[in-house]
């Protein structure tokens, strides 16, 4: 309804098309940060239906046409609501840490032991981190710091303290605040 400016006639239709000239990693939030100053940069020019007067037996009628009319002057250009709530997208990427420890003092009897450490968190990362993560997950917050939206990329599993393969509300909660935090809304 808030783009309507005529009931059943007219009404505004948003298009936003990004073009990507050079990708260092990082893309969705790029773009994601692209629409949202295009949002907040939004006027819609204000916009008055067209009346055509007539009159029948003395009776004078207001009848809708199919003509509107757009005011130029900037100082007039309405915000629609809701656009300064515009979610942004935090893409937060998970990279497996691993402790690597060594046995044996000889070189040919040496064996290295990996084991899985933990999960470090890497918001904003180049191409050469990205390629080292083994999941990322995508976050939309607004600016209520609610999350709107959440998208789990990649066949890796998320692991939570309990280790049961899906998100856990402590590192839900950790992903909140890192995406909030990042997002600067």
């Amino acid at each position: 309804n808030i783009l309507v400016v005529v009931e059943g006639r007219f009404v505004w239709r948003l298009n936003i098309d990004i073009m990507v000239v050079h990708c260092d990693g990082n893309l969705i939030d790029s773009c994601s940060m692209a629409i949202w100053g295009a949002m907040q940069n939004l006027r819609l020019p204000n916009v008055v239906p067209v009346q055509k007067m007539g009159g029948e037996n003395g009776n004078i009628i207001k009848k809708a046409t199919d003509e509107i009319m757009l005011d130029g002057d900037i100082a007039n250009a309405i915000l629609p609501e809701g656009v300064m709530d515009c979610p942004i997208v935090v893409t937060i990427y998970l990279v497996p840490t691993v402790a690597i420890s060594e046995e044996g003092k000889d070189t040919s009897a040496r064996v290295i032991i990996k084991k899985k450490q933990g999960t470090s968190m890497i918001v904003d990362p180049s191409k050469q981190e990205e390629a080292c993560a083994s999941t990322k997950i995508s976050v939309s917050v607004d600016s209520s710091g609610n999350i709107c939206g959440i998208h789990k990329y990649g066949s890796s599993s998320v692991l939570s303290a309990n280790n049961s393969g899906n998100i856990g509300f402590g590192m839900l909660s950790q992903i909140q605040a890192m995406a909030t935090t990042c997002s600067g809304i």
